[in-house]
């Protein structure tokens, strides 16, 4: 993200990713140590994983930038790994997201207690959550997946694009696994589950 930050206002205009000077500093704790102690100028870091510390004083919150591509996302590549994610990864996530969608008071209490955000934080953070459905499942978005090549490739994080050109990238047929109470999508979650 400090790429794309960079790059956003144009910092990495003629910059080789070698001569970006990033400190490593570590873990989150790590990061907020680096920067109270003057190790570090600044960190990005998830909004709410943070905010209770700019709430409290110990951090002073700069900005916001948002990501541009969704904040997470399942890839695999070759005919066995898509096979592995649409059969047993993805009916255990469906399982599991739809647990939190019609659970939300146990959510929010599970992310309180054990993310350690404010019940009111928690509760923010889940009204904006987002999930993809079952149809858009398995659907490559091609403007997505190549805005985040294309700005991976400048911050020379990845090497030979011909490994992730979108056109190259196939969608793991996700819809033909996806049957919700049928036995096997139960045995396949449970497969999951046992490793």
């Amino acid at each position: 993200m400090a790429s794309v930050l960079a790059q956003t206002h144009g910092w990495s205009t003629g910059i080789t990713a070698a001569q970006n000077k990033y400190v490593e500093c570590g873990p989150f704790a790590a990061l907020r140590k680096a920067v109270t102690e003057g190790k570090a100028d600044w960190f990005m870091w998830e909004h709410y994983t943070t905010k209770k510390y700019w709430d409290n004083g110990e951090l002073k919150r700069l900005g916001q930038l948002e990501t541009p591509w969704p904040a997470w996302h399942i890839a695999a590549v070759g005919e066995r790994a898509d096979e592995r994610v649409a059969r047993h990864l993805l009916p255990a996530l469906t399982k599991g997201v739809r647990h939190f969608q019609q659970h939300k008071d146990e959510a929010v209490r599970w992310i309180t207690e054990n993310m350690e955000y404010s019940q009111e934080d928690a509760e923010a953070w889940y009204k904006g959550v987002g999930f993809a459905t079952r149809k858009q499942m398995g659907v490559l978005d091609e403007v997505v997946t190549t805005n985040a090549v294309s700005i991976l490739e400048k911050a020379g994080a990845v090497g030979d694009r011909r490994i992730l050109d979108s056109s190259a990238l196939q969608a793991v047929d996700a819809e033909r696994y996806l049957m919700s109470g049928s036995e096997e999508f139960e045995e396949e979650s449970a497969l999951l589950r046992r490793g």
